[in-house]
């Protein structure tokens, strides 16, 4: 299971964008768990995932 940790967000373009339009970026830490029934028995250390949205 990948657990997405979101660790920064920012407005980006706000001077450059029409009223009511936003461009937001999002930078996750993603973890891969591996799960038993009731505990984590390992955490995989995944890439970062950046993501732009508008």
């Amino acid at each position: 299971m990948i657990v997405k940790d979101l660790v920064e967000t920012e407005e980006l373009m706000a001077s450059e964008t029409a009223e009511n339009v936003y461009v937001i970026y999002k930078r996750y830490e993603n973890v891969d768990c591996r799960c038993s029934e009731r505990s984590i028995r390992e955490e995989i250390e995944c890439d970062p995932e950046e993501v732009v949205q508008y």
